[in-house]
């Protein structure tokens, strides 16, 4: 699947998976634990593992390039790798087959087999020839754990890293084929040359210390790899495209005992709860050790993985899924097994499931909690904004007040407008249980200038919003011509060189008129069993696109329908210049997750 003539993987490679995968991913937590060392929550991914993102990136980009037809997929795995390719498959309609060894653990090879795939037990020294000679046989593609796709998609996680804690110093992680820390190496090198960048292995399966202190790739027979606990570590040997960005990104590669492994599943359990599986808690069990001195900066451990068997016990959570501040966003309860449902405990969540049958505010409200990392997204919003100083901002699609609420507790002068009644109830209540004083009211997008004429230096519509221009709160096709006023009612509302914030779908998921279907980690919100499934369906001759929401709330089905413009990039360049707004281009910004735009008013 990798063109022969590409040896690495380039920052452009992985923001171009990081759009690919992000309708398809869970953007993971980073969790503080104490000091100098922040995990990143990969085992909080649909699959219990960081592999999910490198293989949507994958299976992904030869979907795109199968043009409607129905891809038999394969490849070699110790379990997780399979899991992520099987749950991917059935996402994009193909089939897999995973080879695994006949020694894989049970409850990993169950795991794969009820996501739809095939499964194929060999010796452990068989699953090499065995995938290549399966993929010969029936025409099927590897998607190997070295293909540079793989770890372009991996990379992804060091993004989110750097923007999430940008003080980052150091980062460990685990070692198997390399893929994972050949991903992180490339955008940290790129990014941020400063930041040490160090993998971790155990003592029993360490060829990729042996490759990097002989300079060539060494292997090791598997009789001796398979000796660790670490099960998803096992490989003999790195990959050849892996070990083209070790040699040529990474800082170090060092090695923990069967102990200090078993010892950091112990810490992470007792003191945080969290069970990782063996191979996830490596990268943990080195700093524990000591054995990567700190440096500068803080330490960020990536916790790799979360697969282990049913009735595999946590002991009580007493640490947020978050970063380090008070906010509690996710924990876990004893006993728990580890793909029983994700406990919600954010109060503003709690308190819509708590206040009856949920209508389409409770479901933005839930959305809002499953996409973004709010302290991420306000961090990156506000460094946008710079100095809150003498600068008024108008969020004009406040919804239930996400992150107007949150930018005026850091003392911004906020003020907040939204269409829908029902969404300001949310609002008024969100940001009386925060405490927080600020001004909302209820006004139409194409009436907002009359009401705010030149009233303010930012204008912001934001959670693509602004495609749902006069269709939000009715069952109704939307009106084009409502995108046009719309935009002319924020420009109003500017002061002369004052600066307008619109975001609207990322481009990749424009691109894909087949339906999409997300069906989001089973929930438990307060006391409530919650489910989520959404179906997007893009109709280009029309330019709209229609979302079609089942939210299940204790046995009880709930359905949404809400219609958007297809808005493309290009048409929001085009309507923001109609509406007086210069320079409009494309901006990055720290913990958005859609594609924001911005510009300024001309005098």
């Amino acid at each position: 699947m990798t063109p022969a003539s590409k040896v690495l993987v380039t920052l452009d490679d992985v923001y171009e998976a990081a759009e690919r995968i992000a309708p398809h991913i869970t953007r993971t937590p980073l969790i503080g634990v104490g000091g100098p060392l922040v995990l990143k929550a990969e085992h909080l991914q649909t699959t219990r593992s960081f592999k999910l993102r490198g293989v949507v990136n994958a299976v992904a980009r030869l979907t795109a390039a199968a043009d409607g037809r129905q891809l038999r997929l394969v490849a070699q795995s110790s379990g997780n790798h399979g899991r992520a390719l099987a749950w991917a498959a059935r996402r994009f309609g193909h089939q897999a087959t995973v080879v695994l060894a006949d020694t894989a653990a049970a409850h990993k090879v169950a795991r794969i087999r009820e996501l739809g795939a095939e499964t194929v037990l060999v010796p452990a020294g068989r699953r090499g020839p065995a995938t290549a000679d399966l993929a010969r046989e029936r025409g099927a593609t590897v998607v190997s754990s070295d293909d540079l796709d793989v770890i372009a998609g991996h990379g992804t996680i060091a993004l989110e890293i750097l923007a999430d804690l940008p003080e980052t110093g150091l980062l460990l992680a685990p070692v198997c084929n390399g893929g994972l820390l050949s991903g992180l190496a490339v955008v940290a090198k790129a990014l941020r040359p400063d930041v040490r960048v160090v993998g971790v292995e155990p003592e029993l399966a360490a060829d990729a210390r042996a490759s990097l202190r002989a300079g060539h790739r060494v292997t090791w027979p598997v009789e001796r790899t398979y000796r660790t606990v670490a099960d998803g570590l096992r490989a003999p040997v790195v990959g050849a495209h892996a070990w083209e960005h070790i040699r040529r990104c990474v800082d170090d590669i060092v090695t923990v005992t069967e102990a200090q492994i078993t010892e950091a599943m112990a810490r992470l359990t007792e003191r945080y709860g969290i069970t990782a599986e063996p191979s996830g808690a490596v990268a943990t069990a080195a700093h524990l050790a000591g054995a990567v001195p700190p440096g500068p900066g803080g330490t960020v451990a990536i916790l790799s993985g979360g697969s282990v068997p049913p009735g595999t016990p946590h002991a009580p959570a007493t640490k947020r899924h978050g970063h380090n501040e008070g906010e509690v966003h996710v924990e876990t309860s004893t006993p728990v097994d580890i793909d029983e449902p994700m406990r919600i405990t954010d109060e503003r969540v709690v308190a819509t499931f708590d206040a009856g049958p949920p209508d389409i505010g409770a479901l933005w409200e839930l959305c809002v909690h499953l996409e973004w990392d709010r302290k991420a997204a306000v961090d990156g919003i506000a460094a946008w904004l710079g100095d809150p100083e003498g600068l008024r901002v108008l969020d004009a699609a406040c919804g239930s007040g996400f992150p107007a609420i949150d930018l005026a507790a850091r003392g911004y002068d906020m003020t907040c407008s939204d269409g829908s009644p029902r969404m300001l109830e949310y609002f008024h209540a969100n940001a009386a249980a925060l405490g927080v004083d600020v001004e909302a009211v209820q006004e139409y997008w194409e009436k907002v200038g009359d009401r705010f004429a030149g009233a303010f230096d930012v204008v912001m519509c934001r959670g693509s919003a602004l495609p749902y221009a006069g269709s939000w709160d009715a069952d109704a096709e939307p009106d084009r011509e409502a995108l046009r006023r719309s935009v002319e009612g924020f420009a109003a509302c500017l002061k002369p060189g004052g600066r307008l914030y619109i975001d609207t779908t990322l481009e990749q998921n424009l691109k894909d008129t087949a339906p999409h279907r997300t069906t989001y980690p089973s929930m438990v919100i307060g006391e409530h069993a919650v489910d989520l499934t959404e179906v997007v369906t893009t109709d280009l001759d029309a330019r709209t696109r229609r979302w079609d929401s089942v939210l299940t709330v204790d046995g009880v089905e709930y359905r949404f329908v809400r219609r958007s413009h297809y808005l493309s990039h290009e048409d929001l360049t085009q309507l923001m210049h109609d509406a007086g707004v210069s320079d409009v281009a494309r901006q990055d910004v720290a913990g958005e997750t859609y594609a924001v735009f911005s510009g300024t008013l001309r005098p």
